[in-house]
């Protein structure tokens, strides 16, 4: 499964406001119904779609 993209986070909170369930737009974006509710959570909290910081060492790859 692939991380959504902030677009894809806000026509996904879109499409629950508009009363489509939470499982069919989990569905629609192929990602689990944790996710998808996660998604309405996190907005009804923070009112933002961005990714949170992760934790840890950033990942950087060398030209090898």
């Amino acid at each position: 499964m692939s991380r959504l993209t902030a677009e894809e986070r806000a026509r996904a909170f879109g499409m629950m406001e508009a009363g489509m369930s939470i499982r069919n737009v989990a569905r629609h974006f192929g990602v689990a119904f944790s996710t998808a509710r996660e998604i309405r959570n996190r907005y009804a909290e923070t009112r933002s779609f961005r990714d949170r910081p992760r934790s840890g060492r950033p990942r950087v790859t060398t030209p090898q």
